[in-house]
């Protein structure tokens, strides 16, 4: 198992009234020639809301699909 490494994080916040909308942007360094295969999962607090995802790989974006719970 090759993990990918964590080379940079990124964190915007922006507070209106009691809503807090966060952008976080983490970018991994794949240290092989080859293709890695990997599951992404972060804890949330159950009163958090995500309302967008996407994920680039070099000059691919892939734009998630999120549905209600």
């Amino acid at each position: 198992l090759v993990m990918a490494p964590l080379k940079n994080i990124n964190y915007q916040v922006e507070i209106v009234n009691s809503l807090v909308h966060l952008t976080l942007e983490q970018k991994y360094e794949n240290p092989t020639d080859k293709f890695l295969e990997l599951d992404f999962s972060f804890p949330l607090d159950p009163r958090s809301c995500i309302y967008r995802f996407t994920a680039a790989f070099g000059n691919s974006i892939v734009e998630g699909i999120v549905k209600e719970k």
